[in-house]
């Protein structure tokens, strides 16, 4: 229950907050930014390419490849390089976008544990979409008309399939 303070009485007369409400709440990184989301064949490309990466430079995880790649900008644009050759440029595109969000992230923030968070969340998005492609159905059409059977079409002569090759 609300207490009838002096503070109280002033927003039910003028309502909202008060006009530092959002420089506040900007300054103390209250505001959140989603990043933007992977495509299955961007995030497909993306895991092949961080795959390699970690294959090659001899890391046990692709999480330390992945913490690496978000620190040093070099690196990043060496996968998006790969990435550009295995998949499209709209593939490029998307990783580009999502990767230089978690870049950024990183670059603010404050401390291993901060950094290790942000690589977590990449990853985890990454790793859900690149591990579960849609799944392929055999396409079987039954043919709709027996060969040799006539068609009709609006009281037109009458014809056989084999007539329309």
């Amino acid at each position: 229950m609300h207490r009838n303070t002096l503070a109280a009485q002033r927003r039910a007369v003028a309502g909202g907050r008060s006009e530092r409400y959002g420089s506040r709440r900007a300054h103390h990184c209250a505001t959140r930014q989603y990043a933007p989301r992977w495509t299955d064949a961007a995030a497909d490309a993306t895991w092949r390419e961080l795959s390699r990466k970690s294959a090659a430079d001899g890391d046990r995880s692709q999480d330390s490849t992945m913490l690496r790649l978000l620190q040093r900008r070099a690196e990043l644009e060496s996968v998006l390089q790969g990435v550009a050759r295995a998949g499209t440029t709209r593939d490029e595109t998307v990783a580009r976008k999502v990767l230089e969000h978690h870049g950024s992230r990183m670059r603010a923030a404050n401390g291993k544990a901060e950094e290790h968070a942000v690589m977590h969340s990449c990853m985890k998005q990454l790793r859900g979409r690149a591990g579960a492609p849609a799944p392929r159905k055999e396409l079987s059409v039954a043919p709709s008309i027996e060969p040799g059977t006539p068609v009709h079409l609006h009281n037109r002569p009458c014809f056989t399939p084999q007539d329309m090759l």
